[in-house]
């Protein structure tokens, strides 16, 4: 949702090329405001296959999104209309596999879920790598769904195992880089 309470979805157009499409609000529901064609996505030759961007945020005048097929994190600057694309398959710093859930801080560092890393990664606003989140001596399998409360951030863990409870972690809000080591970790059946 942006800052006049309109709303942002992740669709296709006539053609099947990848779009954000932008609700803007009005006193008794929604209106069709327009759409952004995600041109960065178009750059890669195998996008009709393999694209799945799923997880939207908005933040900043500014639309993240990953796109869990090509392994990207996809930046869309609507004051200037630049859109930037980071990432790229692989387990190393800067790289993906898989990434989910994504949240903002006050700072602008974006917290990104990579999933089959089995970690979290920060991003500045711009899509530039920051850094790996520490996870202490904890070892958590595919993060998913983040949320901000406050200054924490809740990330949602799968079960290593199949039939396994997954976890919840707490992960204070640091000053500097977005996230610190984990606060608290709660199991729950997820």
């Amino acid at each position: 949702e942006g800052p006049n309470g309109e709303i942002f979805t992740i669709g296709t157009n006539k053609l099947g090329r990848p779009v954000v499409k932008k609700l803007d609000k009005t006193l008794a529901s929604y209106r069709w405001a327009g759409r952004i064609l995600l041109t960065v996505v178009l750059e890669f030759e195998n996008w009709k296959t393999l694209s799945q961007a799923r997880f939207l945020l908005y933040s900043d005048e500014k639309i993240f999104i990953t796109d869990e097929g090509l392994h990207k994190l996809y930046v869309v600057d609507l004051s200037t209309w630049k859109q930037v694309v980071s990432g790229y398959m692989g387990s190393k710093p800067g790289q993906f596999k898989c990434p989910t859930g994504l949240v903002a801080d006050d700072l602008g560092n974006l917290l990104v879920g990579d999933s089959v890393n089995n970690r979290l990664v920060v991003y500045t606003g711009e899509g530039k790598f920051g850094k790996v989140v520490d996870q202490g001596d904890l070892r958590f399998s595919s993060p998913h769904d983040l949320v901000r409360q406050g200054r924490s951030v809740l990330a949602v863990f799968k079960g290593i195992k199949e039939g396994e409870m997954g976890t919840v972690v707490r992960y204070k809000i640091a000053g500097d880089s977005g996230v610190s080591t984990p606060d608290t970790v709660s199991e729950v059946g997820v």
